[in-house]
């Protein structure tokens, strides 16, 4: 058996595998689930099954835009090709600044295929924030909306910060992304650049169809 990682990078993949495994927890049925990834060279693994539907939009294994915002890194990702109910994300990419786990800014893509999205909605948005308000993005080739709104326990209409997230919507995919929290956040000892309708706003923007396995 191998031994666990240790150190600042055990953080951050204990992290990863605790927010990938509360997206799919709920699933009854996990059979045809990919391995989570535990290093950069293998994070695109279970991207990889020609199986996997729907398609695959990403950031690429890096971003690095040009507005002043910190570049990401592709970290964790992981598939599922089995049916799943009640249903959930069909895959996840968690993209991320540094492996420092105190300071690290995480972000997290969830893509479904749009029925299982649609039944989804029917019971709630996939985002821990309300009194929400929305706008519009047009985006190269699809569409996304960017919802801004309190965390659980603020009020509405109060001043302090906001939680931003997406819902993107492509040909045969939708994607929702948000900024991830870490412990840090609850200190309030983290920069949180992507937590802005300019840093959800870029996410978004930077979105691209990742080439398909060859089956």
């Amino acid at each position: 058996m191998k031994r666990a990682p240790s150190g600042p990078l055990s953080c951050v993949l204990l992290v990863m595998a605790l927010v990938t495994l509360d997206w799919i927890s709920s699933a009854s049925v996990l059979v045809g689930a990919k391995a989570l990834a535990s290093t950069a060279g293998d994070a695109e693994a279970p991207l990889e099954d020609p199986a996997l539907k729907p398609p695959v939009y990403w950031l690429g294994d890096t971003f690095a835009p040009a507005n002043g915002l910190p570049p990401l890194s592709l970290a964790q990702a992981f598939s599922v090709t089995s049916p799943i109910e009640p249903p959930e994300a069909r895959a996840g990419l968690l993209y991320t600044n540094r492996l420092d786990f105190d300071h690290a800014e995480l972000v997290e893509l969830f893509l479904w295929t749009p029925r299982e999205w649609k039944a989804r909605v029917k019971e709630r948005l996939p985002f821990e924030i309300h009194c929400t308000k929305t706008r519009g993005v047009d985006l190269a080739g699809g569409h996304a909306v960017i919802y801004a709104g309190r965390r659980p326990g603020g009020r509405c209409g109060e001043h302090g910060p906001k939680n931003f997230a997406a819902i993107a919507s492509f040909p045969g995919v939708v994607i929702t992304a948000e900024r991830t929290d870490t412990c840090e956040d609850c200190r309030g000892h983290v920069d949180r650049p992507y937590n802005s309708f300019k840093g959800i706003a870029t996410i978004v923007r930077g979105l691209q169809l990742r080439p398909q396995p060859v089956s």
